[in-house]
């Protein structure tokens, strides 16, 4: 069995900045990432990889949630 490989974060930068030439210069977040996402031929089984985003409580407690797919994360962290 192989183990999926999602692209690095820095794999995004050149497909993101070609995502906003494509889209005119600018784009809603969900704009661009549908635009890298066809650049870079992301596979299903790359974008159902869950992110665990880390979250406190009022409280002090920490839990983790799953709000977004490790592809979009690493997307978003390359566009900001």
């Amino acid at each position: 069995m192989s183990q999926i490989e999602v692209p690095q974060h820095t794999e995004y930068i050149f497909p993101t900045l070609e995502a906003l030439v494509e889209l005119g210069g600018a784009g809603t977040n969900s704009e661009i990432f549908d635009k890298v996402k066809t650049l870079m031929n992301l596979s299903k089984e790359v974008l159902t990889i869950q992110h665990l985003s880390k979250r406190k409580n009022k409280d002090g407690t920490v839990y983790y949630v799953e709000d977004k797919s490790e592809a979009q994360y690493r997307a978003d962290w390359a566009r900001t």
